[in-house]
């Protein structure tokens, strides 16, 4: 311990004071108390209050400074307690650059030699090149922006098979005399929600063989409308087959005196004729048309078809052919109450029977 000063003053003047020395191990003992503290609730102290503790361990600092720094670190302590301290951020301008001189950075440049990328993978490119001659050749990717009928359709080829197989069966049931079978198997193909997408052959065979077993069934306005599909949908005017077809149709109601269901037909192969100027097959085709017309009874197209036919009749200088039809509808139209009418027909009637007469001289 050191010794105790003794100051002497005047009057007044107060007591001498003494002031005892501080230990250095207590200083030791309270600066690793501190760190013990500080290290467990706080952050590093800053560097600046680092050096106010080791000057306080210090043994040849003063004794002022060391209650200065003994308050100062009171009260940066309480501070610390009330506000938390702050991290410090280095902002990237502050971080330590690399040396960016240009003649180090030249000089760098001149010792370090870059070669190629390509030269480090050769055997990437020689597999390329055996794999290119190997594999076939990728058709390019194509964008379909819009969706057509054809991309919804199912396959033609697939279609094709299966109308023949339908008609198949449905023709081995027909030759056997089984025509709602037959008719059945038809019906429920041509109605399915799949568009049938066949050649026009393999179509045109199938609706014929519909409308026989209709036919048959003597289901006749049925079977000629489902002739009526064919023409002239799928056969057309300009086809070959056009007429000929035509007359196949006919002459199937025909046979059965079944003409007034066939009466589309009559006039279709009519306007054909005519443009054939065909006058022999227009006149036989107006007696289909009459004999429809008379099954239907429509007595006023008859009149009218009976005043056509006499035209052709004239052109072919068919007298007696003109007699017959003045005949019918002379009486037709006296039937009808238009008795002025037919007495004109009587008349007509007589010039030609003169006419004849005098040819016959």
């Amino acid at each position: 311990m050191l010794k105790t000063l003794k100051k002497t003053s005047g009057k007044g003047a107060p007591k001498p004071q003494v002031i005892e020395a501080v230990d250095s191990n207590l200083f030791k003992k309270f600066e690793s108390n501190l760190k013990k503290k500080d290290s467990a609730k706080e952050p590093a102290l800053p560097e600046e209050e680092q050096d106010v503790i080791v000057s306080i361990s210090s043994k040849k600092s003063a004794k002022k400074p060391v209650k200065a720094s003994l308050s100062k670190q009171e009260d940066e302590k309480k501070e610390a307690v009330a506000t938390p301290l702050k991290q410090k951020t280095v902002s990237p301008a502050t971080k330590p650059k690399p040396d960016e001189n240009p003649e180090t950075i030249k000089k760098l440049k001149e010792t370090i030699k870059v070669e190629p990328i390509d030269g480090l993978f050769d055997d990437v490119q020689e597999n390329l090149e055996e794999e290119a001659i190997s594999a076939e050749p990728e058709r390019p990717l194509v964008s379909n922006e819009f969706l057509t009928g054809s991309d919804l359709s199912s396959n033609s080829g697939d279609d094709a098979e299966e109308i023949e197989l339908v008609y198949g069966a449905a023709n081995k049931e027909y030759s056997i005399g089984n025509y709602e079978e037959s008719l059945a198997a038809i019906r429920q193909f041509l109605q399915s929600e799949k568009k049938v997408s066949g050649t026009t052959e393999q179509l045109v065979r199938l609706l014929e063989l519909k409308a026989e077993c209709e036919y048959e069934l003597e289901q006749y306005s049925r079977s000629a409308k489902t002739l009526q599909e064919i023409v002239p949908q799928h056969i057309t005017r300009n086809s070959p087959d056009f007429l000929p077809l035509l007359e196949k149709f006919i002459a199937k109601f025909k046979a059965n005196d079944q003409e007034k269901h066939a009466i589309q037909f009559l006039f279709t192969a009519l306007n054909e004729y005519r443009q054939l100027h065909d006058h022999a097959k227009m006149d036989e085709t107006y007696d289909d048309i009459e004999t429809a017309y008379r099954q239907l009874e429509d007595w006023p197209r008859l009149i009218q078809s009976y005043q056509n036919h006499l035209t052709i009749k004239k052109a072919l200088k068919d007298y007696q052919g003109q007699l017959d039809l003045l005949d019918q509808l002379g009486k037709l139209l006296y039937d009808q109450g238009e008795e002025d009418k037919s007495r004109k027909c009587y008349k007509q009637r007589l010039v030609i029977e003169n006419e004849m007469a005098k040819a016959m001289k």
